[in-house]
């Protein structure tokens, strides 16, 4: 009997262990996890606060990552240098907006191939403003006003 193209178990085993070899010499396991979670805390940091809610009872909003299709993914050792990572997002929206509405993605890839795409998602829903937050909004700028204009008196 002829099993992956060897006459013998003696052969097949030779030939694994050249392949498992090989894929040692040659590949390293990267952690996406590490990557995509670092990429995205510095995303979050710089453009989080500037995506508005219209209407929203919250002007900003919180995001998380979606679930990670690759945790670790092997990479030839001469290509670890070039994983990249693209984020898109939409930076405005009107209320509401639900829990877990997607705003964005963040792009994995090694030169020119795309290997992950991850979702970027609303943490929590913002509500709708009602007129009775619109009305609270106009006491709290009518006390404000009335307060600075006691103190210039």
């Amino acid at each position: 009997m002829v099993v992956l193209g060897a006459d013998t178990k003696k052969i097949r085993t030779s030939d694994s262990i050249k392949l498992i070899e090989y894929t040692y010499k040659n590949y390293e396991l990267v952690n996406l996890k590490e990557l995509v979670n670092e990429e995205f805390e510095a995303w979050r940091k710089m453009n989080e606060k500037r995506i508005s809610i219209y209407k929203g009872v919250k002007q900003t909003l919180e995001t998380i990552l979606g679930e990670l299709k690759y945790t670790k993914y092997p990479v030839k050792r001469d290509k670890v240098d070039d994983i990249w990572a693209d984020i898109n997002f939409r930076d405005y929206f009107e209320a509401p907006v639900e829990e877990n509405t997607k705003i964005g993605n963040m792009k994995i890839g090694i030169n020119t191939t795309e290997i992950m795409d991850v979702e970027i998602l609303v943490r929590n829903k913002i509500n709708r403003k009602s007129v009775m937050d619109y009305f609270m909004e106009l006491m709290e700028k009518y006390k404000i006003s009335y307060i600075q204009h006691l103190n210039f008196t």
